[in-house]
């Protein structure tokens, strides 16, 4: 089997490309939004990538969303494949530039930037943000929030009254001390845990009748 090359930019028509019928990625319409959005803030910055036949191989997910903001007519930029790609070798194009291959996120960088209500809204997890305090739930009175809530003896199970305060007298000792314990350590820091402790999702967990 001949090996695969890409071509020069090309153009097609929305109308044109041809969906994978079994394509596994899926958006929602929050997603969608977005898509619509950075096309008509900074237009196509990527390339789709089709097949000889024009079927679509990668951007699914902004050719649905570019049709219901733009229709079939939208010209947009094409990589045409060389030759017709097996199921498997899609497959693997698939997974190879969904699943994260392409790098990790440097946290305490995007921290840094100090704008976490903008990536959130950008499409960023919350959940990887393990810094950010989600202000826009506010209750008028904390107190009625507990009304007819159940009463119980919490037992220390993860032994909380083991903990000590620990001082620094420099930045460069903060990092010296969270090198050390392999953690990271900003200035909104409040606790660690050492060892470190996997953070629970708690999306996992629902409440029983204890009786």
């Amino acid at each position: 089997m001949s090996d695969i090359q890409w071509s020069e930019l090309q153009q097609r028509t929305l109308a044109q490309l041809k969906h994978w019928e079994i394509n596994p990625r899926h958006s929602n319409d929050d997603v969608r939004e977005r898509l619509r959005k950075s096309k008509a803030k900074f237009s196509q910055t990527q390339p789709i990538l089709i097949g000889p036949d024009d079927e679509i191989y990668d951007g699914h997910q902004r050719v649905n969303a570019w049709l219901e903001e733009f229709g079939g007519g939208l010209e947009v930029r094409v990589l045409v494949c060389s030759r017709k790609l097996t199921t498997a070798e899609r497959q693997e194009l698939t997974i190879v530039h969904h699943a994260g291959a392409v790098g990790d996120w440097n946290l305490p960088v995007l921290e840094a930037w100090g704008k976490d209500e903008q990536v959130l809204e950008w499409g960023f997890d919350a959940a990887a943000m393990d810094w950010f305090e989600d202000k826009s739930i506010v209750y008028e009175n904390e107190n009625e929030i507990w009304d007819g809530m159940p009463e119980y003896e919490q037992e220390n199970a993860i032994n909380t009254d083991l903990s000590i305060n620990v001082h620094f007298a420099s930045d460069d000792d903060i990092k010296a001390f969270a090198e050390l314990l392999e953690q990271n350590i900003t200035p909104k820091t409040t606790y660690i845990w050492y060892p470190k402790q996997e953070k629970l999702n708690l999306k996992e967990y629902r409440c029983v009748d204890g009786k």
